[in-house]
């Protein structure tokens, strides 16, 4: 590979990959060390795609005393910087704010806003303001299952329950819950059946989680067998 063959790759921002990937590099790096070597703060105000994430990397590079990555080897030219004997190349601490970063970081802690308020939301029995909440997570975490089945919770919506089973089918909970649902609207047999598959998938749990869930199916399964006997009765009458 020649100089002459050096790629552009405008997309590549890090100063390393651009460097040990043989990527084209213009260098500005006397001027870049003519600027750092002024005290005051520097701002620089450019459109996208102008350099400035490129800019911060060469920095950040500069300042970790990473040398070698501004020397020639034979096909990436030696920088300027390379062979200046004012700049200090000891390892500093680097602090690098990345807003792409920060903006995911910002995205996960408004989820863990609303699934803290919507537990809150539940206990207080605001459903309507817990599906609220619990629909915004569920938009931004689709394939969680668990945040179905509190949607479903605050909607008492079968669909809900059914979606948790269809990403998780092996959670004992989910069949639970969907059971006191169906149990609720009368369906008395399909509720007994998601209590025998809950049952049946407690076993897999450990004997803690086993002891917590297996009494209360055991309660709702009772009752539900109670209340289809009644009815079946009632009906024979």
């Amino acid at each position: 590979m020649t100089r002459a063959s050096l790629r552009i790759a405008p997309s590549i921002s890090e100063f390393p990959d651009r460097r040990c990937d043989h990527l084209l590099y213009v260098d500005k790096t006397s001027q870049i060390a003519a600027f750092l070597r002024h005290d005051k703060a520097q701002l620089f105000t450019r459109p996208r795609r102008f350099g400035k994430s490129l800019l911060l990397s060469t920095i950040e590079a500069m300042y970790s005393g990473n040398r070698d990555l501004f020397a020639g080897d034979g096909v990436n030219p030696e920088l300027a910087i390379y062979q200046d004997a004012a700049w200090d190349w000891d390892e500093r601490r680097v602090l690098r704010l990345d807003m792409q970063v920060i903006s995911l970081f910002s995205e996960v802690a408004q989820v863990a806003i609303h699934v803290q308020r919507g537990f809150i939301q539940l206990y207080l029995e605001d459903y309507a303001a817990a599906w609220s909440d619990f629909d915004h997570v569920v938009k931004a975490r689709p394939n969680v299952a668990w945040w179905h089945l509190q949607r479903g919770i605050a909607s008492v919506g079968l669909g809900e329950y059914d979606k948790a089973i269809q990403l998780e089918p092996n959670h004992s909970w989910f069949y639970y819950h969907r059971g006191l649902v169906k149990q609720d609207l009368g369906c008395l047999a399909e509720a007994i059946a998601d209590y025998d598959k809950a049952l049946e998938l407690a076993s897999l749990l450990t004997e803690a989680e086993y002891l917590d869930i297996v009494q209360q199916i055991q309660h709702a399964q009772l009752q539900a067998e109670f209340m289809l006997e009644d009815s079946l009765n009632c009906h024979n009458l």
